[in-house]
C-alpha cells in the first residue's frame, strides 16, 4: 500500500493458535486485532505458558505493525499480555463491557478515563451498532469528545440485531469519527454458515457500501477481518477459517480486499508516472530549477536560472523544451541581472504576453529598506527590465516568497507565506496586489 493513502487492513488473532494460521506470510496485512480470549469460549492456549504457538504467531505477524488489543474490564489483563508478546505498547485498546446489553456496552467518560489511567490515552470505544439506538449513538458522540478516546470500532455483526448497521447513520458515524481526527475501525464479522452467505462476498458488499461515506482513502480508517469460529459441522455457530473451507475463508477475503484497495488508490491523482527521463543538463547547484512554458506550446519547459559561477558574469537562463522531453535546449543566455544571493529567483508572466518573465524578489540589503521586486521580460530574452520597485513588505527570512494571481486580474501578485514566529500561531499568507503596481 502507498504510505499514508487508503484504509488499512487488520487481521483478527482469534484463531492464531490454529495450525492453518501459522502461515503468517500468506496473511500479510497492516496489523492485527489482538484478542487473547473470546467470550463465546473459543480460547487459545493460556498466555501464562511461555512459547505457545498463539503468542509466537502474534509476535511474528505484528512485527512493526499496527496493533489494537481487545479488553473487557472483568478480564483486564489483555493489554498487558499483548504488549508482552509484541514487545512494545499497543496502538489502541478497545475496552468495552462484553456482558452488557448492546445499547449500553460503550463506555461513559468516567470509564474511558479510568481505562486510560491503566492503558494510556489510546482507548477505542466500542459501538455494536451506531445508528440502531439513540442512546448508543449519544454515548459514542460523547466519547469522541474525550481526549483519552482515540477512536471507535463499528461492528458489522450480522448475527446480532439483524445486521442493522447497514444504514446512512452508520456512514455518518464514520464521517464524524474521522472528521475529528480519530481512528475508525470497521469490524467486519462473518455470518454463520446457516445464513447461506460467504465471508468474501460479505466483505465485497460491505466495502462497496462504505464507499458512499467517501472515506475509504483515509489512512485513519481500519478494516478488521474478524474470525469468530472455526468451521465445524458439529458446531452450533459455524464461522470461517483462515484457509478452509474453499471459498469461505479469511485469506480469500484478505486477497480481494487488498486488490480492491489497490484499485481505489490507482484512481487517485499522482499514482501513475507519465515521464521518467534524463535531460540535457548535468547536475548543477548554483541556481534555481523550475518549470515554465517558455515556447508557448502548452508543455512546460525545464528552466535553470544559474545565479553563480556563470560564464557571462551575469545571471543566466537555460531552458530545455518539454516537447523534446528536455533533450533540446531552446534558450541559453545571460540576463540583465548581476548575480545576487539576497533574494528569490522565479518565473512569472508579469506583462501578460504569454512568455514567462524573470523575477527577482530581493529580500535583504535593499536600498529602500523594503522587499523589492525586479522583473526582466521574457520577450526581450531577459535583457530588458520592465518593472523595478520596493513593496509594502519589510525584509523577512523565515518565509516563502512567490508570485501568484490572487485577485484574478491576470497580473501575478506578490505572495509572502510566513511559516514561523507568526502572531496568529499558524502559517500566515500575506499578498500584495500587482495592480496597478506591486505596492
Amino acid at each position: 500500500m502507498a504510505k499514508g493513502i487508503g484504509f488499512r487492513i487488520l487481521i483478527d488473532t482469534n484463531q492464531m493458535h490454529l495450525p492453518e494460521a501459522q502461515k503468517a506470510d500468506a496473511l500479510a496485512c497492516d496489523g492485527v486485532w489482538a484478542i487473547t480470549h473470546n467470550s463465546r469460549g473459543w480460547t487459545p492456549p493460556s498466555l501464562d505458558i511461555p512459547n505457545q504457538e498463539w503468542p509466537a504467531t502474534l509476535a511474528r505477524l505484528n512485527a512493526g505493525m499496527w496493533t489494537v488489543s481487545e479488553d473487557d474490564p472483568e478480564q483486564s489483563y489483555e493489554v498487558t499480555a499483548v504488549q508482552q508478546y509484541i514487545g512494545r505498547p499497543v496502538d489502541g485498546a478497545m475496552c468495552y463491557f462484553e456482558g452488557r446489553p448492546y445499547d449500553i456496552s460503550v463506555l461513559t467518560n468516567y470509564e474511558i478515563n479510568a481505562f486510560a489511567r491503566t492503558h494510556g490515552s489510546k482507548i477505542v470505544v466500542h459501538s455494536r451498532s451506531y445508528g440502531s439506538a439513540d442512546s448508543r449513538r449519544g454515548f459514542v458522540g460523547q466519547a469522541l469528545q474525550n481526549s483519552n478516546c482515540s477512536g471507535v470500532v463499528f461492528e458489522m455483526n450480522p448475527d446480532s440485531e439483524g445486521g442493522s448497521m447497514w444504514n446512512q447513520e452508520f456512514n455518518e458515524g464514520i464521517k464524524q469519527c474521522l472528521g475529528l481526527g480519530k481512528h475508525c475501525y470497521l469490524l467486519l464479522a462473518p455470518k454463520p454458515a446457516n445464513f447461506n452467505s460467504l465471508y468474501p462476498e460479505d466483505i465485497r458488499a460491505a466495502m462497496r457500501y462504505f464507499v458512499q461515506s467517501g472515506e475509504l482513502y483515509n489512512p485513519n480508517l481500519f478494516v478488521v477481518l474478524a474470525v469468530y469460529a472455526r468451521p465445524d459441522p458439529a458446531a452450533k455457530d459455524q464461522g470461517v477459517g483462515y484457509f478452509a473451507p474453499q471459498g469461505n475463508n479469511v485469506y480469500e477475503a484478505l486477497t480481494w480486499l487488498k486488490s480492491y484497495r489497490d484499485e481505489l488508490i490507482s484512481r487517485l491523482p499522482y499514482q501513475t508516472r507519465i515521464l521518467e527521463t534524463g535531460t540535457t543538463f548535468a547536475p548543477e547547484r548554483g541556481g534555481v530549477w523550475l518549470m515554465a512554458d517558455y515556447d508557448q506550446d502548452g508543455i512546460p519547459d525545464l528552466v535553470f536560472i544559474k545565479t553563480s559561477n556563470t560564464g557571462t558574469g551575469k545571471v543566466e537562463v537555460h531552458i530545455a523544451s518539454g516537447k523534446s522531453n528536455y533533450q533540446t535546449r531552446i534558450l541559453e543566455t545571460g540576463t540583465t541581472f548581476l548575480p545576487d544571493s539576497d533574494g528569490v529567483w522565479l518565473m512569472a508572466d508579469y506583462d501578460q504576453d504569454g512568455i514567462p518573465d524573470l523575477v527577482f524578489i530581493k529580500t535583504s540589503n535593499t536600498g529602500a529598506g523594503k522587499v523589492e521586486v525586479h522583473i526582466a521580460s521574457g520577450k526581450s530574452k531577459y535583457q530588458t527590465r520592465i518593472f523595478e520597485g520596493s513593496t509594502t513588505f519589510l525584509p523577512e527570512k523565515k518565509c516563502v516568497w512567490l508570485m501568484a494571481d490572487y485577485d484574478r486580474d491576470g497580473i501575478p501578485d506578490l505572495v509572502f507565506i510566513k511559516t514561523r514566529s507568526t502572531a496568529t500561531g499558524s502559517v500566515e499568507v500575506h499578498i500584495a496586489s500587482a495592480s496597478p503596481a506591486v505596492k
